[in-house]
């Protein structure tokens, strides 16, 4: 999910919002951790997220923004073949 709000589409903190009242309780009460790629100081693709996305039990993928970076995550997750909601 995108991280930043980097148009006025969207109010500042929207997307911690989301995850913290609509991913994070869902999640949770599925039985499963939540964590995020969210790294600082970066906006690459590190290696720890990628192999991160190919070691989750489950991945969920907001792609609210149609943020190149989250499609792009998730096409890797897609050629895994394992669980994305």
């Amino acid at each position: 999910m995108p991280f930043v709000e980097k148009t006025d589409k969207y109010s500042k903190g929207f997307f911690d919002e989301v995850l913290k009242n609509l991913v994070t309780p869902a999640a949770v009460n599925a039985g499963f951790r939540v964590e995020t790629a969210r790294r600082e100081g970066s906006d690459v693709i590190h290696s720890t997220i990628v192999n991160d996305l190919l070691e989750a039990d489950l991945v969920i993928a907001d792609l609210t923004d149609h943020n190149p970076k989250c499609l792009f995550e998730l096409g890797l997750r897609m050629a895994s073949e394992k669980p994305i909601t």
